[in-house]
């Protein structure tokens, strides 16, 4: 995980906490509001929707809290 936080940070424009630290910091049911917000206001054809879903197992974890 380091790795990834590091080789994305400044390319992506991540804090520096990184992609896997920030998501630490807000928590896993910010990221699935911001996820769906995505979703309904991203345009059809934009590439950020392939990445506004998340596996199952994301959702599992935010129904056991």
């Amino acid at each position: 995980m380091e790795k990834i936080d590091a080789a994305l940070s400044k390319p992506l424009g991540v804090p520096p906490t990184g992609l896997f630290g920030l998501l630490d910091l807000i928590g896993l049911d910010v990221m699935v509001l911001v996820a769906e917000n995505l979703r309904q206001n991203l345009p059809e054809n934009d590439i950020g929707l392939a990445h506004a879903k998340f596996p199952k197992v994301v959702q599992e974890m935010l129904e056991r809290g």
